[in-house]
């Protein structure tokens, strides 16, 4: 999958952010600062402005997009699961998907992608 700084912003118009603290407090617990299910991301507060974070969330976004919200929840918990069998390690399971290795591939590509998140409103419950 190709995106470009245009994909991008595309993106941050149709993704929801939702800081929702019952979430926020599960997410904590597995070490995990943000989850993406179709275009909605709930993220800590704290990550709401951090770019590798917006970045990786984004591309799990154009991922559900590509696959159907279904497709791509299947494909991910197999691989997971998977994974899980093979090491016995949350952290190892997670990095054996796919999705999380395309995601984590775009992190480090910033192209003044502050400016757009700083421009997402703030939903907090």
């Amino acid at each position: 999958m190709e995106l470009n700084k245009s994909d991008y912003i595309r993106l941050l118009n149709v993704t929801k952010f939702i800081s929702f603290k019952p979430i926020t407090w599960i997410l904590n617990k597995f070490n995990m600062g943000a989850i993406t299910f179709g275009t909605y991301v709930f993220i800590d507060k704290d990550l709401r402005n951090d770019a590798d974070t917006i970045l990786h969330e984004l591309v799990h976004v154009q991922q559900y997009i590509n696959h159907g919200f279904s497709l791509f929840l299947i494909i991910y918990l197999y691989n997971f699961f998977k994974g899980w069998i093979i090491t016995r390690s949350f952290h190892s399971a997670y990095m054996c998907v796919p999705f999380e290795i395309e995601a984590y591939d775009y992190e480090d590509w910033d192209f003044y992608l502050y400016y757009y998140t700083s421009r997402i409103p703030q939903i907090g419950l």
